[in-house]
């Protein structure tokens, strides 16, 4: 079956509206949509250094042959916890949000549409952080499998 001449040009002009930013600063805001939490960096070693070597000297377990495996396993488990911490935190907003709400010092003149709107954006940036976290927990199980053999 063919594609008909209507179809093909009805995805001509989809296409063209789907190509990207065309201005030198929409290219820039879209070259850091991946940095917003920053959990697409590399673990910074200057804050997690310490703790990478011993987690990854324990996972080890005195085996020189598994050291490679143990580091891998031990920076996809930081990851992992670093996007938990980043998603308690956010966690921790949305209830701090609701107890000011509740409290009144929000400003809200009782209908709660602020409340709503800012647990709405909680869940918003929960959701996103689903993805990073599957991301983790993926690389944890493929580098404990790498190990455990």
């Amino acid at each position: 079956m063919t594609t008909s001449d209507r179809k093909r040009s009805a995805n001509r002009a989809n296409a063209a509206h789907s190509t990207g930013p065309k201005t030198q600063a929409g290219k820039k805001r879209a070259s850091r949509n991946a940095l917003r939490h920053g959990l697409n960096l590399p673990l910074p070693l200057d804050e997690f250094g310490p703790e990478l070597a011993a987690l990854a000297d324990r996972l080890q377990d005195g085996n020189p042959a598994k050291a490679g495996a143990a580091r891998s396993a031990a920076i996809a488990q930081l990851h992992l916890e670093r996007v938990r911490r980043m998603k308690a935190f956010i966690l921790l907003e949305a209830a701090l949000a609701r107890r000011d709400a509740g409290s009144g010092s929000a400003g809200t003149d009782g209908d709660g549409d602020e409340i709503s709107l800012a647990v709405t954006d909680q869940i918003a940036r929960l959701l996103t952080l689903d993805g990073y976290e599957r991301k983790a927990l993926s690389r944890r199980k493929r580098a404990f499998r790498t190990l455990v053999v």
